[in-house]
């Protein structure tokens, strides 16, 4: 090891020579050096082999290793409600939304023919009057010829039938309407 770093400071000193006078001969020189320490290394890592092969070496027992790439199940984190912070503008925007939204549901309606879409006419006529457009027309009618909720629900109960039960939903959507003619306007 001693005549490594011997050779290994010839080298560095060559070096320095050559790259201060930049001659031919001090390059040969330089490169001769390196070529003796490359053999000087050659030849340590040789020796060197040579005295580990001859050592004996220890047994080293192994212990059955953890694979740590196997595959580990994951568990999704529920994230509450609660823990979810909207903005003041989202929570002011959404609560304006439902009060518009439940503003125009629940207004009053003057004309209740003219309230009902075509399709929750279609509806109606299919579900609740057994696909009778006259009698619906004619029930509509009455309902706004009438002054109160009281008179609306007598037309309706003498124009109700099974499909009433039967659709429950669309029953409901009527008679929300229906209510909705008599509500007050404000």
């Amino acid at each position: 090891m001693a005549n490594v770093n011997e050779l290994l400071g010839n080298v560095n000193a060559s070096i320095e020579r050559m790259l201060k006078n930049n001659s031919s001969i001090e390059k040969d020189l330089a490169l001769e050096k390196i070529r003796n320490l490359y053999d000087a290394v050659v030849n340590f890592n040789a020796t060197q082999k040579n005295e580990t092969a001859q050592k004996p070496q220890p047994t080293v027992v192994s212990e059955p290793t953890k694979n740590i790439f196997a595959e580990e199940k994951i568990i999704p984190m529920k994230i509450s409600s609660h823990e979810k912070s909207e903005s003041l503008n989202e929570v002011l925007v959404q609560n304006k939304k439902t009060e518009l939204a439940d503003k125009l549901e629940h207004s009053p309606i003057a004309d209740l023919k003219a309230a009902i879409s075509f399709n929750d006419r279609f509806s109606f006529v299919q579900n609740l009057f057994s696909g009778n457009a006259d009698v619906f027309k004619n029930v509509v009618e009455q309902i706004n010829s009438v002054n109160n909720f009281v008179e609306a629900e007598k037309i309706i109960s003498n124009h109700k039938n099974e499909k009433w039960a039967e659709n429950a939903d669309a029953a409901a959507s009527f008679m929300e309407l229906v209510s909705r003619r008599f509500a007050k306007l404000s």
